[in-house]
């Protein structure tokens, strides 16, 4: 009997990575629902993934160990489904158990190479006429402007999937290749940037280039922890002075004039301060979230406070400045640039809580087990 159950287990182990990664292709193809047209938002599929994630899970579990943290991810996103009739919170919690022993390159490098595809896929679509543009002539900020968007929703929707396809570039080969090369694709990436003229994207792909710059020219470990904590105390300090939103009674903006710092930050934040900070006046902010709010604010951590919830932005929060920090410690260049991106993109863009979009989570994975010996620089 023992050596039926030893053989039962084997071959559930044998099939646990699988599915785990199965999971993830399902979370991929549905990543650019609300950005993209083209039917990606397919509850199929997202059924799918949470199922393949649930047996990844429970066979990866250590019934000694793992009973605690399994209860408590079982029990807030139980509570928060019955709340809020959202599974969200589930999609999230059985990704990273089903990941918690997984190498995150190996999942860095199946998305940057999936969002490679999707991105052609949706310029495809949009060059045969089959959904979605190419570029838009429109009224943005102040004047009439020609920005492209190649096929997405909008030009800063496209500049967010282009951004993360940039990061993880980054992240796989921005410490490794020639720097010959690192030009070659600094050009690549900064093309479509500019066409699309985001100033959220521009900045943030100028100022993580910058980075990865001077982590190659400075090899000396103290100035590199010293850049990294540097990073997490300008992204502590965004946040915090987001939630100042919530007691701090800002002037109303001047549209189109800079009569005071106020005018000034919504001036280069193209007002999202100012709907952010409105967004928090006109909505209740509930514990578990109020999923009645719609997308109230495209600044990513006031919509996750709305929407998700007081307790989810604590967790959130905590958790990702506890990996930020394991990854400095650990000298993992590329693991802490690549949270310092998706930190400072979430200002501009509100994708926290799904791990399809946030590569935060992604490099939540591995934290324990065979992977947390290996380093990466």
């Amino acid at each position: 009997m023992k050596d039926k159950l030893l053989k039962l287990k084997q071959t559930a182990q044998r099939f646990k990575s699988a599915a785990f990664y199965m999971g993830l292709i399902c979370e991929l193809l549905v990543s650019p629902s609300g950005f993209a047209s083209g039917g990606f938002m397919n509850q199929t599929l997202i059924f799918a993934g949470i199922v393949f994630f649930l047996y990844a899970a429970i066979v990866d579990m250590d019934i000694k160990k793992d009973i605690p943290l399994y209860a408590a991810v079982f029990a807030f996103s139980g509570i928060f489904l019955i709340f809020t009739h959202s599974a969200l919170m589930l999609r999230l919690g059985l990704v990273l158990l089903a990941g918690k022993k997984e190498d995150a390159e190996k999942v860095i490098k199946l998305y940057f190479y999936g969002t490679a595809a999707l991105t052609a896929y949706i310029l495809i679509r949009a060059l045969l006429g089959l959904g979605g543009d190419i570029y838009i002539s429109d009224y943005f900020r102040h004047s009439e402007e020609r920005r492209f968007m190649f096929g997405y929703l909008h030009p800063n929707a496209f500049s967010f999937f282009w951004f993360r396809l940039f990061i993880m570039w980054i992240y796989l080969y921005g410490q490794k290749i020639k720097a010959a090369f690192l030009a070659v694709g600094a050009v690549v990436f900064m093309i479509p940037f500019i066409l699309a003229s985001s100033k959220m994207g521009i900045a943030i792909f100028i100022y993580i280039l910058a980075g990865v710059i001077f982590l190659r020219l400075d090899k000396n470990e103290a100035h590199r922890k010293l850049y990294h904590r540097f990073q997490q105390f300008i992204a502590a300090a965004v946040i915090l002075f987001i939630f100042t939103f919530l007691f701090i009674p800002y002037p109303e903006n001047h549209m189109g004039k800079v009569e005071n710092a106020w005018d000034a930050v919504n001036e280069i934040t193209t007002g999202r301060f100012e709907f952010a900070r409105d967004a928090l006046k006109e909505n209740e902010i509930k514990l578990l979230g109020n999923r009645a709010v719609t997308e109230a604010t495209e600044v990513g951590y006031v919509n996750s406070l709305l929407r998700e919830g007081v307790i989810f932005m604590i967790i959130y929060i905590l958790a990702v400045f506890i990996s930020w920090d394991k990854a400095v410690k650990k000298n993992k260049h590329a693991a802490s640039l690549l949270i310092t991106g998706f930190m400072l993109y979430s200002v501009a863009e509100a994708f926290i809580p799904y791990f399809n979009k946030n590569g935060v989570f992604i490099a939540m994975l591995g934290e324990s087990g065979k992977n947390e010996e290996k380093d990466k620089d």
